[in-house]
């Protein structure tokens, strides 16, 4: 059943909030610190996940062994999760090296990716409106991107900015087959325990690799990683899972655009993090971007082989 158009809307402005929280959230725990150590970013992302995961799985195994699900799609939902693995290990890694309006604008570039995945994959052509949307919305973080406002790393923004389009791309693959795997018969509660359990065991390994310890840390620390855990994750990642078995992925992936406004808000009003009149200019060709795409028609599609 498609769900009203009220639902639909609060549903993923409830998202967009919770998901804006995940750079702050992540930055407090930075300041948390007595010394800030390479790869911190790894620790967050395997203790974000984690605990997601340890929360979600029992409910998303136990749903998927009652409903039958085929081993088939419990290999897709296994296959997204390691896609969203790689998402947060790039992405939390690269706001070590670049400022929070450069990492989520970089970050959310998705709509490109999706766009074109959809379109090679599916044949899944976006309508005029959509397309334009897109453009529009992509320069937009751009010039949000370029501004580089309250970078706290100065010459390893660049490689801080490649980790944040990293994650974009795997988060679009993420995305895409997720709702893949929930069209061809999976629901939603078996699909995200399955994803968000593979996705906290890849990650688990990450700092011990990278020479980190998810053990000795401030309390703070591990407060936070719960809040990263609860908010952006469990209540964020989860209405953008819902919502897209109900609409276009590449839609979703627009309206998760705005996450760069929410984050770069609260890094202005938490860290001081300004953002320069360019910045705000980039805010509002994305938002220009926003409301071409959210109001344009579906997009024609084939169904997809499942």
């Amino acid at each position: 059943m498609t769900p009203s158009h009220i639902r639909l809307v609060s549903t993923l402005t409830l998202g967009v909030c919770a998901v804006s929280c995940g750079a702050l959230f992540y930055r407090m725990a930075e300041l948390a610190m007595p010394v800030l150590p390479d790869g911190f970013g790894l620790v967050m992302a395997a203790g974000r996940m984690g605990i997601a995961g340890l929360v979600l799985a029992p409910f998303g195994l136990a749903t998927a062994k009652r409903q039958g699900v085929p081993l088939r799609l419990v290999g897709w939902a296994a296959a997204s999760g390691l896609l969203l693995a790689v998402h947060f290990a790039a992405w939390i890694s690269s706001l070590q090296y670049t400022s929070i309006a450069s990492s989520t604008a970089l970050v959310a570039t998705n709509p490109i990716w999706v766009a074109l995945l959809a379109f090679l994959l599916w044949g899944q052509k976006p309508s005029r409106r959509l397309a334009a949307g897109i453009f529009v919305a992509i320069a937009g973080t751009v010039v949000i991107s370029l501004s580089d406002s309250g970078n706290p790393a100065g010459d390893t923004a660049l490689f801080g900015d490649a980790l944040a389009l990293v994650g974009a791309l795997a988060s679009s693959g993420y995305y895409l087959l997720g709702r893949a795997t929930q069209a061809a018969g999976m629901s939603l509660r078996a699909y995200v325990g399955v994803a968000y359990a593979v996705a906290g065991l890849a990650l688990l390994p990450l700092p011990a690799l990278s020479g980190q310890s998810l053990l000795d840390l401030p309390t703070e620390v591990y407060g936070l990683m719960v809040l990263l855990a609860l908010v952006p994750q469990l209540l964020g990642h989860t209405s953008f899972n819902w919502a897209v078995r109900h609409i276009d992925p590449t839609k979703v992936a627009v309206i998760l655009l705005l996450e760069p406004i929410g984050s770069a808000i609260g890094a202005a009003i938490l860290f001081a993090e300004y953002p320069t009149f360019t910045t705000v200019v980039g805010i509002a060709v994305l938002l220009v971007g926003v409301l071409l795409a959210t109001v344009a028609g579906e997009p024609k599609a084939r169904a997809v082989d499942a």
